[in-house]
């Protein structure tokens, strides 16, 4: 009965996928072109072989697992309580506000804390993992591998670096390295090559973040980006303009397609379900949203954003 694990691109994802593979639940990983939160109709073929079909770290519109679901079953784990109603659907949604996949998949699948769950946890919410309640374990595991907070940011840059360059292929590789334990700096393959893409992409943040226009109560950025920088945009400017919404358009890296980031000092949950609901990939909690529109819905789904947050 083969099976497969649709991953996002993230450290969290690329580590999920690993936790499922090692502990034989799955047998090989998938990973979307980046910025797709959703499955081109050659990928749904492809996915359709698999009896069993797990999605991590993201969830994907109802329509696309409708598809998928005609031929397998769908389980989904992911860090947000926030997704589309799959009711009458065979899916199992394992969809929770934890610290990250990773975590959601150690507690429901029994597996004990360990690197891979130890680094999705870190990539998703940093220092804050030493608030777990699985911490001193954790401290104590990785003392005995050598490995500390310090190690666990110089991996988490490594293992990122191929998804805001979209170079797929390598995600594989990451997963692979993850299956075998490869923690060692000395170890991981063209490492300095996966720093100099972090220190690439920390002066393309830079630079683009200069190009704001700000106005009385929001921040406006509209770009078309050379590398997937949405997430880190939008941390930037929520620290350098605090008090202000924050709209990012990223008009240039999903061909065809336009992505859009809000990060706003309201919450954003009933928008996030109201595009959910008209079959839009998008995504979020609290007060951030993300969503990609083709370009002949970009001007409505705009105009909703800037009509919720006031602005008009």
């Amino acid at each position: 009965m083969p099976s497969i694990v649709v991953a996002n691109w993230d450290l969290d994802g690329q580590a999920s996928a690993s936790m499922l593979i090692r502990s034989g639940h799955a047998d090989t990983v998938f990973f979307p072109e980046v910025g797709y939160y959703w499955l081109e109709d050659v990928w749904i073929d492809s996915l359709s072989q698999y009896e069993y079909i797990y999605i991590v770290d993201m969830h994907i519109p109802r329509r696309d697992v409708k598809k998928l679901n005609t031929t397998s079953y769908v389980t989904i784990f992911d860090d947000s309580e926030i997704h589309p109603d799959y009711s009458g659907l065979n899916v199992t949604c394992v969809c929770s506000k934890r610290f990250s996949t990773t975590y959601i998949l150690m507690d429901y699948l029994g597996i004990e804390p360990d690197v891979d769950a130890i680094l999705g946890m870190y990539n998703d919410v940093g220092d804050n993992i030493l608030t777990s309640e699985y911490w001193d374990i954790f401290s104590n595991y990785l003392e005995g591998i050598g490995l500390d907070i310090e190690t666990l940011s110089l991996l988490k840059s490594y293992y990122n670096a191929p998804y805001y360059v979209n170079k797929v292929s390598l995600l594989y590789r990451n997963v692979r390295l993850l299956m075998d334990r490869i923690y060692d700096i000395g170890q991981l393959p063209e490492y300095e090559d996966m720093m100099s893409i972090i220190m690439d992409k920390d002066r393309y943040v830079m630079d683009i973040a200069g190009r704001v226009v700000e106005y009385d109560k929001y921040i406006y950025l509209e770009y078309e980006g050379k590398m997937y920088i949405l997430g880190d945009l939008t941390r930037e400017l929520t620290n350098r303009y605090p008090g202000k919404e924050v709209i990012i358009v990223d008009k240039g890296f999903i061909p065809g397609y336009y992505s859009i980031a809000v990060k706003s000092i309201q919450s954003l949950e009933p928008l996030i379900k109201k595009f959910i609901n008209l079959g839009l990939p998008a995504g979020g909690e609290g007060y951030f949203l993300g969503v990609v529109v083709n370009k002949e819905r970009y001007e409505d789904i705009y105009g909703e954003i800037i009509n919720y947050l006031g602005l008009e």
